[in-house]
């Protein structure tokens, strides 16, 4: 069965999408990514004009108990990198995030239950809010990461996902496993540094080593197909030391 990690954070423009992809392309085994944002910028990463099914798709067809293996598997889009699949996302999924139907927290649920043993790793992208798509993604999955900056607002921000995740484990999903918290965009200044302080005196070794530094190739990568990090051996070394202290992390938790 497939270890499911929910990558997540409420407060847009941490990098979320960019560590989702490069945890992703770090771990060995058979991999699939979801882009359960609306945006699509993870899915237009990998599909240059995605038009045919989708997210939106299963979660129309879940919604109304008649999704399928075969619907899942025509929403599965080979990428150019070997043994990673992704599931697109979709504008129309927004129309979710005010769903007031019976059961609408488990439509993510539903559709794994077809395909969770067919992977090894399972790596979801979330919209940068606590609305109902990022509650689908809690109650799906077995492990959840928080991506932040070390500035004030996304810190607060951490927190808050943190009571968030705690909610979602007591009413929905009992086995969730909080892996950590993993600093995005770090600088050596002064601000920066007692912001990760105050990260780590809060939450321990739940604090990723190591910060990933500010580069502006971690940006390009972000709107690359390719693995742009690898042509950058600290930012390679960075997210391979990263992906293998996660492992760590998940072990420990099993």
């Amino acid at each position: 069965m497939a270890k499911i990690i929910t990558v997540c954070n409420q407060k847009g423009g941490t990098g979320k999408t960019t560590i989702a992809k490069q945890v992703a392309l770090g771990l060995h085994g058979k991999r699939l990514l979801i882009d359960s944002d609306p945006q699509a910028n993870l899915t237009c990463q990998f599909i240059a004009n995605p038009q045919g099914f989708n997210l939106a798709d299963l979660y129309v067809l879940t919604k109304t108990r008649d999704v399928t293996i075969d619907d899942v598997n025509k929403a599965i889009y080979d990428t150019n990198f070997d043994d990673l699949s992704i599931i697109p996302s979709h504008r129309n999924l927004v129309s979710f995030e005010s769903d007031s139907s019976l059961g609408r927290e488990k439509y993510l649920s539903i559709i794994l239950k077809f395909i969770n043993n067919n992977y090894d790793y399972i790596i979801i992208d979330t919209p940068p809010s606590i609305g109902m798509l990022t509650i689908n993604c809690l109650v799906a999955c077995t492990h959840t990461l928080i991506v932040t900056e070390p500035r004030k607002s996304s810190v607060d921000g951490v927190e808050q996902m943190v009571k968030t995740l705690t909610l979602v484990k007591e009413n929905y999903n009992y086995n969730l496993d909080f892996l950590g918290i993993i600093v995005n965009k770090y600088s050596t200044t002064k601000d920066c540094n007692n912001w990760c302080s105050m990260l780590e005196d809060k939450y321990k070794d739940f604090v990723f080593k190591p910060f990933i530094k500010q580069r502006e190739l971690l940006n390009k990568a972000n709107t690359s197909e390719s693995n742009l990090i690898n042509s950058n051996k600290p930012l390679a070394n960075d997210f391979n030391e990263l992906v293998n202290n996660l492992l760590t992390q998940i072990n420990i938790q099993e």
